[in-house]
């Protein structure tokens, strides 16, 4: 079945996705996206974070305390959006920023006791996830590693 086709629903229909009224492997993409966040936040409800707040606390579960331009370039964000995000993050509690030994200028994020235990709650998250999506199969996975590749090749170039 084509983007086009109907799948019996009157849903359309891109290789088995169903997209609703959007077509194409681009909405399919979003749409997944949209639908792995709704269920990455039902498992971090207590924590009352956003989805770009739960991967900064995973990034930082995973990687320890980092400068603001790490986390920039990790979640492929503006410097104001890191800024906004981390300053949410402070306001809950859960991290906190100070100078860089280095340099004395650039900032390093670092979580607060409660905010580590966020942080292993939002990995443990992620990992639970990725666990479920094991299920579609090592090709689908592949071939899905292939499409993130592809898009990170792009993005590189805008």
């Amino acid at each position: 079945m084509t983007s086009t086709e109907k799948d019996g629903t009157g849903l359309r229909s891109h290789d088995g996705a169903r997209q609703g009224d959007l077509q194409g492997t681009a909405a399919a993409l979003v749409l997944a996206g949209h639908r792995v966040g709704h269920v990455l936040l039902r498992r971090l409800e207590g924590w009352n974070l956003n989805l770009a707040e739960a991967m900064v606390l995973a990034y930082l579960n995973r990687e320890g305390p980092a400068p603001m331009s790490a986390l920039q370039r990790a979640l492929w964000v503006r410097p104001s959006t890191v800024t906004s995000i981390v300053k949410r993050l402070e306001d809950k509690g859960l991290v906190g920023r100070t100078p860089s030994p280095a340099d004395g200028r650039s900032l390093i994020v670092t979580p607060t006791l409660q905010g580590a235990e966020a942080a292993v709650d939002a990995a443990k998250a992620f990992e639970g996830v990725d666990d479920l999506l094991e299920e579609a199969g090592l090709p689908a996975l592949t071939g899905f590693d292939k499409v993130v590749t592809v898009l990170a090749e792009l993005a590189a170039d805008s």
